[in-house]
């Protein structure tokens, strides 16, 4: 997989997770902390 993928497949789940609400951390927290900022 290219770093691009990685980026979407990472950004695809941190979405999910935060809609699927699986921790109250993930819920809570805001969008920079949860996407990786390595790219």
């Amino acid at each position: 997989m290219t770093a691009e993928g990685h980026l979407f497949f990472s950004i695809a789940c941190a979405v999910f997770a935060k809609n699927a609400e699986l921790t109250p951390v993930l819920a809570q927290g805001d969008w920079w902390h949860i996407v990786p900022r390595r790219y």
